[in-house]
């Protein structure tokens, strides 16, 4: 067996955050529809807040991809950790406002 060309682990590591980037700004539409008849403005600032925060992520991981492409070539070492601290940062948005969703009902019949 072969072993994989330079930069094939970058490049799966380049889809896999783009992918993230997607899942999250397709997870934040979902909620943004579930809870936008009970939490209006908390869903409206959630949507402003999230999807430029997603399309930064994905924006990154574009840059990332290109950076690491053109370490990897050079020997050193890929990019910083802006796109872990960006992708947590809409993780915990998307778990705030479920939250505030959750809790925000105990108080209705």
């Amino acid at each position: 067996m072969s072993a994989p060309p330079d930069g094939a682990a970058a490049e799966r590591t380049a889809f896999a955050w783009t992918r993230t980037a997607v899942s999250l700004l397709v997870a934040l539409l979902v909620l943004f529809r579930l809870v936008l008849a009970r939490l209006e403005t908390v869903a409206v600032v959630a949507l402003l807040v999230g999807v430029p925060l997603c399309v930064a992520l994905l924006v990154l991981a574009r840059r990332r991809s290109r950076g690491a492409a053109a370490a990897v070539e050079a020997g050193g070492v890929p990019p910083d950790a802006l796109l872990p601290v960006g992708t947590a940062a809409a993780v915990t948005l998307l778990g705030l406002v479920e939250l505030t969703h959750v809790l925000w009902g105990l108080d209705t019949p």
